[in-house]
């Protein structure tokens, strides 16, 4: 493949809304002691991956890990998303032996907590069962906090973290956020989780003790909306990229722009990708990107009202409408809800009527 082209499918996306939200977390970061949790959510392809890899990549430049192996300071890690592999017993039970391979920690499939090599949680004095022979979750979820502190980790990253967050089981995710603490405060390290929407799951209050309240913040990275300074911005990195597609282009990416944004929903990332693939249709022809590779790259339509379906979802849920007039109390809604039953009541019908105390016709009777 041509090597202009090669660079412009490797090429980092930055725009506007991505550069402040970066700053945002650096912010965050840059405080001592709290928050020790950062939960960074948004839309897909808002740039949410590009932000955590940037700041994990920078803190271990900073801290010279490139010259000095034996330290860690920004780690991070993606959870897949291939069917089957988060286990039904635990979403993090590979995960967590795949992030301790990252370390370097050995022997990981032998780990046992300390406590457990004295005693037998269930019959004091009687040997150890096998369930705590062996590595478990807990086991491994400590190890990994040890290996972190040990290697002198101050940034964790865990992107795509949606993909193991317990579905409408509250117990669940209130042990996942626990699980979160635990793990900052052994590895001495501040956690900075990274998925879609979902994230709200359990950044929800009503699941937080006070004492994760107060050690979490939240970052939204949204997409681009339809305000003029966001449509704005969402032209320039249209033109942008049409300027530096290493092939001619023949669409006018002004005209077109409402398209283009429906075609990605305002988030860059997902608009890049569909960049790259007119690119490499067109290169594959060796002819000019026209309209006819971005309509065959675009998106299927279905596809595209999940997306759309997903984000407002989202952004309703982060901002809930205020509530209308008939949620007060003080309101008449339920006298208007009454008044409008009874003009509608059917044919044949008795109008409603109260009956006195002791009517013997109070049972509906007559």
């Amino acid at each position: 493949m041509d090597e202009a082209i090669q660079r412009f499918l490797n090429a980092k996306v930055k725009h506007r809304l991505l550069s402040e939200k970066t700053d945002e977390v650096k912010q965050w970061l840059d405080l001592k002691g709290s928050p020790y949790i950062i939960f960074v959510f948004g839309p897909t392809g808002a740039g949410k991956t590009t932000l955590a890899t940037k700041l994990a990549s920078d803190v271990n430049k900073a801290e010279g890990a490139e010259q000095n192996k034996s330290i860690y300071p920004g780690f991070y890690y993606s959870f897949p998303s291939v069917p089957g592999y988060h286990n039904k017993t635990h979403p993090w039970a590979e995960s967590l032996r795949e992030m301790l391979a990252q370390t370097g920690e050995p022997l990981i499939d032998h780990k046992v907590a300390v406590k457990d090599l004295f005693e037998n949680p269930d019959q004091p004095g009687a040997p150890l069962p096998p369930r705590y022979s062996r590595a478990t979750v807990p086991t491994l979820f400590l190890a990994l906090g040890n290996a972190l502190r040990r290697r002198k980790t101050q940034q964790v990253y865990f992107d795509e973290y949606h993909k193991v967050i317990p579905k409408i089981n509250l117990a669940a995710i209130k042990q996942e956020v626990d699980a979160l603490q635990s793990l900052a405060e052994v590895s001495q390290s501040k956690l900075i989780v990274v998925g879609t929407y979902r994230i709200l799951d359990i950044t929800d209050t009503a699941n937080w003790s006070d004492q994760i309240s107060r050690r979490s913040v939240k970052v939204h990275l949204p997409r681009y909306g339809l305000s003029k300074a966001d449509s704005a911005e969402f032209q320039n990195v249209l033109e942008e990229f049409g300027d530096r597609l290493p092939l001619k282009q023949t669409v006018n990416l002004t005209e077109e722009k409402k398209w283009f944004y429906d075609g990605c929903a305002g988030c860059v990332g997902i608009l890049k990708e569909w960049f790259d693939r007119a690119l490499q249709l067109a290169a594959r022809e060796g002819t000019v990107v026209t309209q006819k590779h971005f309509e065959k790259a675009r998106l299927e339509a279905a596809l595209l009202e999940r997306i759309h379906g997903e984000i407002s979802d989202g952004e309703l849920r982060l901002n809930p409408p205020p509530p209308d007039s008939c949620s007060t109390p003080s309101s008449d809604c339920s006298t208007k809800t009454i008044n409008a039953e009874s003009k509608g009541s059917k044919p044949g019908m008795p109008k409603p009527r109260r009956f006195k105390t002791g009517d013997p016709n109070s049972d509906g009777t007559s």
